[in-house]
């Protein structure tokens, strides 16, 4: 009788999708572990440091179709930051089982699957707006941790695309000099001056999309969503809000871009009501809020809006805005 070949536990393991093999190193399989699962709850936090402030003021915006600067009221864009809670954003993680030779990376964007959740039900129950566990995308796929038996784990990361917030802080911001004569007939001539100020901090967020995965609408020219793509690029007109510029009235009518004067010849360049724009009259007005919707000091962009990766996919726009004075 032929002697039998010793058994090769590594020769029959058990399927990674279910099933038994006596006398081998990976012997039963409850499960189907070519499908990578989650194997625990997610865990839940909250990336922001608190809510939203909300300033009620008009911000004055370029219109390059008038050649001038307008004050534009709150809820009408570009002036558009409604108060937000601190948990309407939220981060998901959770730790997924997959055999090896069936992982495949997710891509970022991803929404997360709410069958995941096992018990939770996907909404928050709170008296406040809430984020929805449905609503949140894939910003970071995790290292693959070998765990034995031809099995591999992985965290996986899920953030909320966050509405628009906003901040406080303080900064020195330089003010132009004015040039003008008043009502009574007086004439009044300030220099520029820079003084340190409370400034609010606009944070408004975009997620980069180029495979379509987000039934989002996609931003155009400032309206619609908060989805960007390849066809809009990473400067669509109205995305980047221009800081305060100070120009001389012939430049801007001429197409010249116009020419910045606030630091310059303070004694003679300052705003006047003979050919700057804005001119000192409108920038008092604004100022005193004389001519904004409430009554209340007009907000000026005093630095231009800059763009910086917040997690994955999803971008963070931030503009600084300063009371006039």
């Amino acid at each position: 009788m032929p002697l039998q070949e010793p058994y090769n536990q590594y020769r029959n393991p058990a399927p990674y999708y279910g099933g038994w093999s006596p006398g081998a190193d990976l012997f039963f399989v409850d499960g189907d572990f070519t499908q990578c699962d989650p194997c625990g709850m997610p865990v839940i936090s909250y990336p922001m440091r608190g809510d939203s402030i909300l300033a009620l003021n008009d911000v004055i915006f370029f219109n390059p179709q008038t050649s001038q600067y307008e004050a534009i009221q709150l809820g009408t864009y570009p002036n558009i930051h409604p108060f937000n809670t601190n948990q309407q954003v939220i981060v998901v993680e959770q730790e997924f089982i997959v055999a090896q030779n069936s992982y495949q990376p997710m891509p970022l964007n991803t929404p997360y699957n709410v069958a995941w959740c096992l018990g939770f039900q996907d909404q928050f129950e709170s008296g406040y707006p809430a984020a929805s566990i449905g609503l949140t995308y894939l910003v970071e796929e995790g290292e693959l941790v070998d765990i034995g038996g031809g099995l591999c784990k992985i965290r996986r990361k899920w953030a909320t695309l966050p509405p628009t917030r906003c901040e406080i802080e303080q900064f020195a911001m330089t003010f132009p000099g004015l040039t003008y004569t008043t009502p009574n007939g007086s004439g009044i001539n300030r220099l520029q001056y820079t003084q340190n100020v409370q400034s609010r901090i606009q944070y408004d967020y975009y997620i980069f999309d180029d495979l379509e995965i987000l039934d989002l609408d996609l931003f155009i020219d400032g309206f619609g969503g908060q989805r960007l793509n390849a066809a809009t690029g990473l400067y669509p007109p109205g995305l980047i809000l221009q800081a305060m510029l100070y120009f001389q009235d012939s430049n801007i009518i001429s197409g010249g871009g116009g020419v910045f004067i606030g630091n310059t010849d303070i004694g003679t360049g300052g705003l006047t009501d003979n050919g700057t724009v804005p001119s000192a009259t409108e920038y008092i007005q604004w100022a005193t809020g004389q001519s904004t919707s409430n009554g209340q000091t007009a907000e000026l962009i005093a630095e231009s809006s800059t763009m910086t990766r917040w997690m994955g996919n999803i971008w963070e726009r931030r503009t600084r805005f300063v009371l006039a004075q």
